[in-house]
């Protein structure tokens, strides 16, 4: 159908490819916000926590996350995690994750 319109997909086909993928970048950047550029955890040196790996100790280069992005980035993972566990979605949704990055994105 897209060959007979000259190669370009009718609007509806377009946002209904784009709309997991956008929705997948919304839940990464809100996760990476919600834990911000003080907040890198300890474990590698780097300046966070007391050296230990677990990121305790005085709290060094910690702010306090904004606690409706750790809820929406809680909640979104959790869509995520639900629709990988539905056969039907899973083959399409497993490669834009994979693609996205966001398990490592939101792992930071």
């Amino acid at each position: 159908a897209a060959k007979a319109q000259g190669g370009v997909l009718p609007v509806a086909l377009r946002l209904e490819r784009a709309y997991l993928p956008a929705l997948l970048a919304r839940i990464a950047a809100a996760a990476e916000a919600a834990v911000g550029p003080g907040d890198e955890e300890d474990g590698d040196g780097d300046g966070g926590g007391d050296g230990d790996g677990y990121g305790g100790g005085d709290g060094g280069g910690r702010r306090a996350c904004d606690p409706h992005l750790t809820a929406l980035a809680h909640r979104g993972l959790e869509l995520v995690i639900d629709l990988l566990a539905q056969l039907p979605t899973r083959r399409f949704l497993k490669a834009v994750v994979t693609d996205m990055r966001l398990v490592v994105r939101c792992r930071r």
